[in-house]
C-alpha cells in the first residue's frame, strides 16, 4: 500500500481529482466546497497543486484526504479507489503480490537461520551441562592431590562452553 500512495500523491494534482470528480474550477482556482453549504467557491489549492483548504468549513488535505471525505471511504478504500479511477491498480497488484512473496521468502529464510541458530546453541548448552556433570563426578576429594585428567578436561569444557553462551545470547 505504501508504494501505491506515493505514486498517487506524486502523479496526481488537486486539478485532476476535481476534474475526474466533476468540480470545475473559478478563474482563480476556486471550487464550491462539496463539504458544506456555500454560495461563493471557498475550496482552493496549494503547495504545486498537491493539496487543498477551504476557507469556509477550514476542511484540508491531500489528494487522498480529499477522496475519502468526499466519499465517506477510509484511507485504504480512498487509495484503492484513487487507483481504479486514474489507472493505477493493475501495476500496483502485481507489485504488491511481488512485495508479499519477497517478504515471505525473506521470513522464511529468517526463520530457517533463527531455528539453526536455536540447534546450535542447545548443542552448546547440553555440552555445557554435560561438563558441570563431569566435574562433579570427577572432583578431587580432600585429602587427594592430584586432579584426575577428566575432571581437568571438564573444567575448560564448560569454561568454553559457557564463553560460547555468554557470546551468544539466546534471545
Amino acid at each position: 500500500m505504501g508504494r501505491a500512495v506515493d505514486i498517487i500523491k506524486g502523479s496526481l494534482t488537486m486539478r485532476d481529482i476535481f476534474a475526474k470528480y466533476g468540480f470545475e474550477q473559478n478563474r482563480a482556482g476556486f471550487i464550491v466546497c462539496p463539504f458544506h453549504s456555500e454560495k461563493t467557491a471557498s475550496l482552493g489549492t496549494y503547495a504545486n497543486d498537491k493539496r487543498w483548504k477551504c476557507f469556509g468549513c477550514g476542511a484540508g488535505g491531500d489528494v487522498i484526504s480529499f477522496v475519502m471525505k468526499l466519499f465517506g471511504l477510509n484511507f485504504s478504500q480512498a487509495v484503492i479507489r484513487l487507483g481504479a479511477d486514474f489507472g493505477f491498480t493493475d501495476d500496483e497488484k502485481t507489485d504488491t503480490r511481488a512485495m508479499a512473496v519477497q517478504r515471505r521468502a525473506q521470513r522464511a529464510k529468517e526463520l530457517e537461520e533463527l531455528e539453526a541458530y536455536r540447534k546450535e546453541w542447545d548443542s552448546h548448552m547440553l555440552r555445557y551441562r554435560a561438563c558441570e556433570e563431569a566435574e562433579k563426578d570427577f572432583r578431587p576429594h580432600i585429602g587427594i592431590e592430584a586432579m584426575h585428567p577428566s575432571y581437568i578436561a571438564a573444567v575448560r569444557g564448560c569454561e568454553y562452553e559457557w564463553e560460547w553462551l555468554q557470546g551468544h545470547p539466546w534471545r
